[in-house]
């Protein structure tokens, strides 16, 4: 939806050089070892997970909070 859109848009506005972005319309089809595994809506929204090495940021499904990780980084 409009939601996964915006989110998707965001992260590939940030600065991330090494970027891999997986778009997932079914995680409960994934192996349980793939690293999108158990990854899903929150309250019913597209999510963004941020994962830098094995280490991930908590989900975020607003864009604006997401395009704000580019200041942490």
């Amino acid at each position: 939806g409009a939601n996964a859109e915006a989110l998707r848009q965001a992260v590939l506005d940030l600065p991330l050089p090494d970027l891999l972005l997986m778009s997932v319309a079914d995680p409960s089809a994934l192996p349980p070892d793939h690293p999108a595994a158990g990854k899903k809506l929150i309250d019913g929204k597209a999510a963004a997970y941020v994962c830098r090495g094995l280490v991930c940021d908590p989900p975020e499904t607003d864009p604006a909070r997401l395009r704000q990780l580019r200041q942490r980084n």
